[in-house]
């Protein structure tokens, strides 16, 4: 099973049913759009395919006594804690492990791919950028459009590995939703 990583503001839109849409950069990037239009399915292939049903990878632990294990050790009935769950790290388990690494057997969020498309970054639409998960602050009246909220969110992730909203990269579009293992 293939896991996806998502920010922890992220999981919980998808957790509240406001995040059903993720973009992630094609790389590598194609060298023209007329590839894109050509034979795109020949050169490039969606990491997830629709009917797929994929685990969200968070920052995760078990009790101190797996800290030392590796996770390959660390046995699949051990109990889990999520960091989603304890954002401030209080709680009296065992070390923080990265959500890079999580396992499947202990993730407790599934998604379920229910379309693939590629496009231009730029081209995504108000109600799609909505459905990204992105929030306006209650007084939004300066920026009332949830592509310009998208865009600041987009560039905080993905600008400084240079693929900023003004670099206008093809992106992999996956919709999904909320799904049982």
């Amino acid at each position: 099973m293939k896991g996806i990583l998502f920010k922890q503001p992220m999981i919980k839109a998808i957790i509240n049913g406001s995040k059903t849409q993720t973009r992630r950069v094609i790389k590598p990037q194609p060298a023209s759009d007329e590839t894109m239009s050509s034979g795109f399915s020949l050169l490039f292939h969606p990491r997830y395919r629709v009917g797929e049903v994929v685990y969200i990878k968070e920052a995760w632990a078990t009790y101190r006594a797996n800290d030392d294990w590796t996770i390959p050790q660390i046995p699949k009935t051990a109990t889990v804690f999520y960091k989603l769950d304890d954002p401030d790290g209080f709680s009296p388990i065992g070390k923080w492990r990265s959500p890079l690494f999580m396992p499947a057997w202990a993730a407790r969020y599934f998604i379920k791919i229910t379309d693939v498309r590629t496009e231009r970054l730029e081209e995504i639409t108000e109600d799609d950028a909505q459905s990204e998960g992105v929030t306006r602050p209650p007084n939004y009246s300066l920026t009332p459009h949830y592509q310009q909220w998208f865009r600041v969110l987009w560039d905080t992730i993905n600008k400084q590995k240079g693929y900023g909203w003004d670099d206008n990269p093809w992106v992999w579009v996956y919709c999904f939703e909320l799904a049982s293992p």
